[in-house]
């Protein structure tokens, strides 16, 4: 990976852009539960390769398994060590200015220490290698589930899962924010408080709040009273669009905002309510008339807090 110090001109695109691929992690820690997350992720990564290219990477011990499992031309298997699925926070964020790409290592640092994360902390650097990317080290600690952006200057941002000692300490919002402004070439940021120790992210913003274009948010819904009041709304400057309902079981995060945007697909969640889930395709599918959308079933991702967004991470097309 080559090292670049300047980020004059270039912006972090929207996931709506056109992309080069999508890449995924292939997950081996789950104890009993490993065939069924991977059966999940499998499906997922099905999915999307019906719209983009897909690359996995996998523990080079578990290539054979992955390659009977996933079985598709369009998804190609990278052999590389990863501790789990989370690709959406372990790889970099990518830079563009219409000619080429940079990479951003966020440092992952397995959420503030909660999960061993020797091999994930290494994926950033090593996926731009195998890409053959420049890229540079922030100088911040965050994860791509919890950065949203609009691709025109704006970011939107959970406050809890950054501005957090567990992150980057001694650092005041306004420092975070400017970094990321200068880091990200961007030049506002909306921040949603969000509820420090929810769960293991500290709450991501890929799991609340979505942009689907410029200005413009899909949410989520919960049932009122909501005694945690984590799903806290953006400020009223952005257009809040459609909200989509949230359901919790099996003691994990099911969201239906945790979707991906795809080369004119989506690929988003199902949680086996037939009405709520044809309820939020319909919602999410009147939001992108141009796109497919594709439900898939992640029960058990969900169990480990996630969803399809935070198993996902797209490369743009430069």
């Amino acid at each position: 990976m080559g090292q670049t110090t300047s980020t004059q001109g270039l912006q972090m695109p929207p996931e709506w852009d056109l992309h080069q691929s999508t890449f995924m992690s292939w997950p081996t820690g789950w104890g009993s539960l490993n065939n069924k997350v991977q059966s999940d992720i499998a499906r997922v990564a099905k999915t999307i390769s019906q719209f983009e290219p897909v690359q996995m990477l996998v523990p080079p011990s578990y290539v054979n398994q992955a390659k009977a499992m996933l079985g598709s031309e369009q998804i190609v298997i990278v052999p590389m060590p990863v501790d789990d699925l989370w690709a959406r926070d372990t790889l970099p964020l990518f830079l563009h200015d219409g000619k080429k790409l940079v990479g951003v290592n966020y440092n992952f640092n397995g959420w503030g220490g909660k999960q061993y994360h020797k091999n994930d902390g290494r994926v950033a650097s090593s996926v731009l290698n195998y890409l053959n990317i420049t890229g540079f080290r922030s100088k911040l600690i965050a994860e791509g589930g919890s950065i949203e952006t609009d691709g025109e200057g704006t970011l939107l941002m959970t406050e809890s899962s950054i501005v957090n000692k567990n992150r980057n300490p001694g650092m005041s919002r306004d420092q975070i924010d400017q970094v990321f402004k200068d880091e990200l070439g961007v030049s506002k940021i909306i921040w949603v408080k969000g509820v420090k120790d929810h769960d293991i992210t500290d709450s991501h913003i890929d799991s609340l709040a979505r942009f689907i274009a410029p200005g413009v948010v899909m949410v989520i819904e919960l049932p009122e009273p909501n005694p945690d009041k984590i799903r806290q709304m953006p400020p009223s400057d952005i257009k809040l669009c459609k909200k989509i309902g949230i359901d919790c079981k099996n003691g994990g995060l099911t969201s239906y905002v945790n979707f991906y945007i795809a080369n004119g697909g989506i690929a988003m969640p199902e949680f086996g309510d037939k009405e709520a889930d044809q309820h939020a395709q319909d919602v999410v599918q009147k939001a992108f008339p141009d796109r497919k959308v594709k439900a898939v079933n992640i029960d058990y991702v969900a169990v480990g807090g996630g969803g399809i967004h935070c198993a996902t991470h797209e490369v743009p097309k430069a």
